[in-house]
């Protein structure tokens, strides 16, 4: 019986994604750094035992760099090489991919209706991350003409349970568990968040679909991160925020464009901010959600 395989499945999206095919009894195959370690090469042999009757991996693997001085070549090996190791082989035995990039591929990022097809990043917001993601994508591309099945997806920024500590999210709530006030010094700029299960659903969805090609993945607005503030202190009940003025201009990070995911898979998002942030302040993995 065919299967599919997960790929970075301890992380905050692999591990979502896990609890989706659960609910949805969905067999699997969980691939974590004991059994690949991304940044070792494997020959089409290894895999052929690895990936012994899947028939698509799901790509959510990824090094965040912490150092980036001593990470490039960490960074490189498990988020760029990685893929080149994959795409030869699903390539060669007709496996799909289904790839986790980001939008920081977009040139960019505070562009306001970003499509699939905008300008792309050299060096930009994500750094040498950021770029690592384009290059991924350039190496499956590169396959697609020889026939490989890939689908991409490039989400804003994801936010869930899992997530890092250094995160904006998780400095509010924790500034908010220690009686520190939240100071903010631009309310009005505004991020894209979505939530884990909403891009874990949608790479479901793409599978179970049958589609390949690249899509923005997106909530319906964006937050301001004064509203991500008081979001945190309501899911708490406590806490105090400080507006502290000055004069700047405000951005809006992350307007994607869905369409072409509403039109090919009619995606839209579930999960609304505040109960995102409540699920990762009780520590509980959102769950229930089924296909027909």
């Amino acid at each position: 019986m065919s299967k599919i395989a997960i790929l970075g499945s301890t992380g905050m999206i692999g591990s979502h994604f896990k609890a989706l095919c659960l609910s949805n009894n969905i067999e699997f195959l969980d691939i974590d750094r004991k059994i690949w370690d991304l940044s070792v090469w494997k020959e089409d042999e290894e895999l052929d035992e690895l990936f012994n009757n899947v028939d698509c991996i799901f790509h959510f693997a990824a090094v965040l760099p912490k150092n980036l001085d001593r990470e490039l070549e960490k960074i490189f090996e498990v988020n760029v090489k990685s893929c080149l190791n994959i795409s030869k082989w699903a390539l060669k035995n007709n496996v799909k991919i289904v790839f986790l990039s980001g939008s920081t591929v977009y040139a960019d990022t505070n562009a306001l209706n970003i499509k699939e097809d905008a300008s792309k990043v050299v060096y930009g917001l994500g750094g040498f991350y950021g770029y690592s993601k384009l290059l991924a994508e350039n190496i499956f591309n590169h396959y697609i003409h020889q026939g490989l099945k890939v689908t991409i997806l490039r989400p804003s920024s994801v936010y869930g349970l899992g997530l890092g500590k250094d995160k904006i999210i998780n400095q509010f709530i924790n500034k908010i568990e220690n009686d520190i006030p939240i100071k903010i010094n631009q309310p009005e700029n505004k991020i894209n968040f979505i939530h884990s299960m909403d891009v874990s659903i949608a790479a479901l969805q793409v599978y179970l679909n049958n589609l390949q090609g690249t899509f923005n993945i997106a909530a319906k607005e964006t937050t301001s991160i004064y509203e991500l503030a008081k979001v945190c202190t309501d899911v708490m009940g406590k806490g105090k925020i400080e507006i502290i003025k000055e004069d700047y201009i405000p951005f809006e990070r992350f307007n994607l464009n869905c369409d072409k995911a509403k039109n090919e898979f009619n995606f839209k998002s579930r999960i609304n901010i505040k109960d995102g942030i409540a699920s990762m302040y009780n520590n509980k993995m959102l769950e229930g959600y089924f296909f027909s």
